[in-house]
């Protein structure tokens, strides 16, 4: 779980943030869904907001 994690975030790093944001909200086989995949806890889903909105702060 941890290396899909990673990997999770190593490929979003290559991306410019508006892709990020387009990925995020976009089409249903989104980041997100990709992300929460079964595990819709609201823990999963903050980490994952904040993931994003630190990652397009950075950028």
């Amino acid at each position: 779980m941890k290396s899909q994690t990673f990997l999770f975030h190593h490929n979003l790093l290559k991306k410019s943030p508006n892709q990020v944001a387009f990925l995020w909200l976009g089409e249903e086989n989104s980041i997100r869904k990709k992300f929460l995949k079964n595990d819709k806890s609201e823990k999963k889903i903050k980490l994952a907001l904040r993931f994003i909105l630190y990652y397009i702060i950075i950028k």
